[in-house]
């Protein structure tokens, strides 16, 4: 999962992830998000909005929410043999004149502690 800056988009890739089967649906999720840019009326700066993203992973469902106003649904299948694992970064973007991107906060809450059979 990434945000695009020069896009405006925010990705969710899925090829790596999936099951062999041919009839499952490996192509990426897309969906259009602009992060907003905020005049403070004292000062008059301005101050782009940062990302905030909620991911829910419940087996092969994944909801993915962006600062409160763009939701992507998507299932992603994983072998069970192989598991899947979450990892938080960071990075600017290639030939971005940016660099100041830093995770601020990541946090992974397993409260159901689902069992397997």
């Amino acid at each position: 999962m990434f945000y695009d800056s020069s896009n405006e988009t925010f990705v969710i890739e899925r090829k790596e992830a999936s099951y062999e089967a041919l009839d499952i649906n490996k192509a990426p999720e897309v969906a259009p998000h602009t992060l907003l840019t905020v005049a403070d009326p004292i000062s008059g700066t301005t101050s782009e909005e940062n990302l905030h993203i909620r991911v829910f992973w419940d087996m092969s469902v994944v909801e993915v929410f962006i600062n409160g106003r763009t939701v992507i649904s998507t299932r992603i299948y994983v072998a069970k043999e192989g598991g899947a694992t979450i990892e938080f970064f960071a990075e600017a973007a290639v030939g971005s004149q940016k660099s100041d991107s830093y995770l601020q906060d990541a946090t992974v809450w397993d409260g159901l502690k689902a069992s397997e059979k």
